[in-house]
């Protein structure tokens, strides 16, 4: 699923114990699912993208530091 957030996905066994994926650097560890357990996958937030106003307020922030650069360069 393209929606889920895999890397907070846990199992919980019947004995009411949560068991996520253990990880260490490259390598991953995977809770063994019993009968009887229930697995839970997170969906990941919705992203949205920067609109307009966001645009014009990083390009005035870039312009305005090339020119303080500018200035204390001469």
């Amino acid at each position: 699923m393209q929606s889920a957030k895999r890397r907070s996905s846990y199992v919980q066994y019947p004995n009411g114990a949560r068991v996520g994926v253990k990880r260490f650097l490259w390598f991953k560890k995977y809770p063994k699912v019993e009968p009887g357990s229930t697995i839970f996958v997170s969906r990941k937030p919705v992203k949205n993208g920067l609109g307009t106003a966001e645009w014009l307020a990083v390009a005035s922030t870039l312009a305005t530091i090339a020119l303080t650069v500018n200035s204390l360069s001469k």
